[in-house]
């Protein structure tokens, strides 16, 4: 689970980093810790692999639903930030700012944040 209160950690596994950055992507405006909470739900028996558990949701056409259960809002931006970033192929050890900006749904704030 992310820990809003320990972000700055420079060691994340590959795993770490796609919760990490659905993180970034789920928190803007909302509260972290609650927002951290709800991804650790969603994301619930992922088996260490949040970008395979997103992909399954979205083959299964049940993303949205499960987007809607857990209350993030904006359902429309994350659907098409989350399709875009899963089939972007991003090495999240070596990306920039820039790679992340050009995805839907991903500003400037948030690529910062994450990087």
């Amino acid at each position: 689970m992310v820990d809003p209160f320990a972000i700055t950690k420079y060691d994340r596994s590959k795993s770490e980093l796609e919760e990490m950055l659905l993180f970034c992507v789920l928190v803007a405006g909302k509260p972290a810790r609650r927002t951290a909470a709800q991804l650790e739900k969603l994301l619930e028996g992922h088996n260490n692999q949040p970008f395979a558990r997103m992909r399954k949701y979205i083959r299964e056409g049940i993303l949205p639903d499960k987007l809607k259960a857990y209350g993030f809002g904006q359902y429309n931006r994350l659907m098409r930030c989350f399709a875009e970033l899963l089939t972007a192929r991003l090495n999240l050890f070596q990306c920039t700012a820039a790679d992340l900006d050009a995805i839907h749904g991903i500003g400037p704030k948030t690529a910062a944040f994450f990087i």
